[in-house]
């Protein structure tokens, strides 16, 4: 995902859901073991929620608030 994308979906955040790639892409292209660790491991990351048997969303506006605070502190 590219700066434009992820500024595009920034803008459209308040009521967005986006599937694991995207969430993984937005977070600095993590590997998909990662986002599951940290869903996992991590109590402040954003909670997936489970919309059918195969389809599991995100919010947007979570991410993209738990992305900016990892910044200020230096960690991700």
């Amino acid at each position: 995902m590219n700066h434009q994308e992820c500024a595009n979906l920034q803008a459209n955040a308040a009521s967005r859901s986006v599937r694991p790639p995207q969430a993984r892409a937005l977070l600095g292209n993590i590997g998909n073991t990662t986002l599951w660790r940290w869903v996992k491991e991590r109590p402040d990351f954003p909670r997936p929620m489970k919309l059918g048997p195969r389809v599991t969303v995100f919010k947007l506006d979570e991410l993209v608030a738990w992305r900016d605070a990892q910044a200020n502190k230096g960690v991700a």
